[in-house]
């Protein structure tokens, strides 16, 4: 079935109310397109429509935003996955081979890029500084472990010869006594 055709049984489907059935055809033609940034803009007014203002967001993300509630949109979808660019990047579904037909789409994908690398680069120096102070307070857990067992081996000892000064004084009373 030709592009023209499923766009013509998609305005069908929404005239009688089957925007269901619509976002499905859409769907399956941006998979199908990628790159037509015209198919990803009349699925996004068919979710505002239908009030999925963050999925609306998604697919206008690659669209620079003409009107405040297209803006709103974007803002609540990014929100939505707490501005996770891997995740946007994931939802997008680009394979990397599109032809994007606006400067303004590739801008994006190109700064969703750049925010992925340097929120990788984030939680990378994140991990290793839970890994570190992990290791420290491992080290200093050790250290006050080590501490304890000195304390209380000194403890014994010094009971230990407590006892046995005792013992000796004890004799040596004894003897005196004799």
């Amino acid at each position: 079935m030709s592009l023209q055709t499923t766009l013509i049984r998609i305005e069908k489907d929404m005239e009688q109310g089957a925007k269901y059935k619509s976002a499905q055809r859409l769907r399956s033609l941006i998979k199908t397109y990628p790159d037509d940034l015209s198919l990803r803009n009349k699925l996004a007014e068919l979710y505002n429509e239908a009030g999925f203002l963050d999925a609306a967001g998604l697919y206008w993300l690659l669209t620079e935003p003409s009107e405040t509630y297209m803006q709103t949109a974007i803002d609540i979808y990014r929100q939505s996955v707490n501005n996770s660019a891997q995740q946007i990047l994931a939802d997008l579904a680009l394979t990397g081979e599109e032809a994007l037909q606006s400067d303004y789409a590739k801008q994006q994908i190109q700064q969703l890029e750049a925010e992925k690398i340097e929120q990788d680069r984030r939680a990378v120096t994140q991990s290793l500084n839970q890994a570190a102070h992990q290791k420290k307070s491992t080290i200093n857990a050790n250290i006050k472990l080590i501490a304890g067992l000195l304390l209380i081996l000194s403890i014994l000892g010094l009971f230990v010869l407590g006892v046995i000064n005792g013992i000796v004084t004890l004799l040596q009373w004894l003897a005196g006594l004799l």
